[in-house]
């Protein structure tokens, strides 16, 4: 199995994945099988769901109105979507992780209740 196989396979599970460099400690993503960095063979590893918000906008693409974002998680910028309430900077979580039939990745943020 493949490094994208075994990452669409977790998310099917609502695990994300991204490749990690042991010898840098740092995720990568898109995948690949060697550090970009220093060529090490790479792993996978689990990407923490905890992040920050950097970046918020609105769609008005008929279909896929809302909002959507972009959040760091360990180092790896994702897009997402999330609610109206969320503001930049704001501790994010990543509530939600699937492909839709075309195997893209659609993920859902969602804001951290203190």
């Amino acid at each position: 199995m493949n490094l994208k196989e075994k990452i669409f396979e977790k998310i099917e599970n609502g695990t994300f994945l991204s490749t990690f460099c042991p010898k840098c400690k740092k995720h990568m993503w898109p995948p690949s099988n060697n550090c970009k960095e220093c060529f090490t063979t790479t792993g996978l590893k689990d990407i923490y769901n905890e992040g920050i918000l950097l970046e918020k906008s609105y769609s008005h693409i008929v279909g896929q109105q809302g909002y959507f974002g972009i959040g760091d998680f360990s180092g790896i910028r994702i897009i997402g979507k999330l609610e109206s309430n969320i503001e930049i900077d704001e501790i994010i979580l990543i509530s939600k992780v699937k492909t839709n039939n075309n195997n893209k990745i659609l993920v859902e943020f969602k804001k951290i209740d203190n």
